[in-house]
């Protein structure tokens, strides 16, 4: 079981949890997203542990505080890197998400970013920022002028599609790429697995992305090529 948004009402979610561990359908992963308002919440991440929820999405989108301000969100950076340690202290999976390429963004963050990624999560995801349409950022940016392409089947959170502040289209394709790559190298993976809560998790995702070729099916496909020569020709 999963579901992408499960703390919206703490007290309703308990009480689901605590349903489904009476009932016995607490024996296999359970997969939840959530924000970082858990971290303060211990009976409900208690009731989480209890119903077999281990692994945690969770939204951080930045660790830096002007680009979590651009995107509008309820937190800021030090309540994200906490989060993460007491998810962590209580033995959940944490997989994040994160966005990368806002107007606040800068090289210096992105390295910042890619090491406390490698040293604070089990797994991630870093998406370049997608305009999705009929938002008021798409319509912003159309007014700028920073949509690149509007192929709808590129809008999968792995392709560049606007123009960013501080680098060039190809030059943030590439750093997300790169960040796949350092995140997912067999170096990373085996550090991960020595420190991760949940070390058969570990060893999946580092077979996956090590010796199935998980991360390579995304970054060297015949897609991704094609969007590189794209982004060239528009840098």
């Amino acid at each position: 079981y999963s579901d992408d948004n499960f703390i919206g009402s703490p007290h309703r979610a308990i009480n689901l949890l605590e349903t489904i561990t009476d009932q016995g359908l607490n024996k296999q992963l359970g997969i939840a997203q959530t924000t970082v308002k858990l971290a303060d919440n211990p009976e409900l991440m208690k009731s989480m542990k209890k119903a077999g929820i281990t692994f945690l999405c969770i939204g951080l989108e930045s660790i830096n505080d002007e680009s979590l301000e651009g995107l509008g969100k309820p937190y800021n950076a030090e309540q994200n890197k906490r989060a993460i340690k007491i998810f962590r202290e209580n033995g959940f999976w944490t997989h994040g998400m994160m966005i990368f390429g806002l107007d606040g963004d800068t090289k210096e963050i992105y390295k910042e970013t890619l090491e406390w990624m490698n040293n604070n999560l089990d797994s991630m995801q870093l998406f370049p920022i997608v305009p999705g349409q009929g938002t008021r950022f798409h319509r912003r940016m159309q007014e700028e002028n920073r949509i690149l392409s509007e192929d709808w089947s590129l809008y999968d959170g792995h392709h560049v599609l606007l123009r960013p502040k501080n680098f060039s289209p190809y030059e943030l394709q590439r750093m997300v790429i790169d960040a796949y790559k350092n995140f997912y190298s067999v170096k990373n993976n085996l550090r991960r697995l020595k420190t991760s809560p949940d070390k058969k998790t570990a060893l999946g995702f580092m077979v996956y992305t090590n010796i199935f070729g998980g991360v390579r099916k995304v970054v060297n496909s015949p897609q991704m090529k094609e969007h590189l020569e794209f982004l060239k020709s528009v840098s």
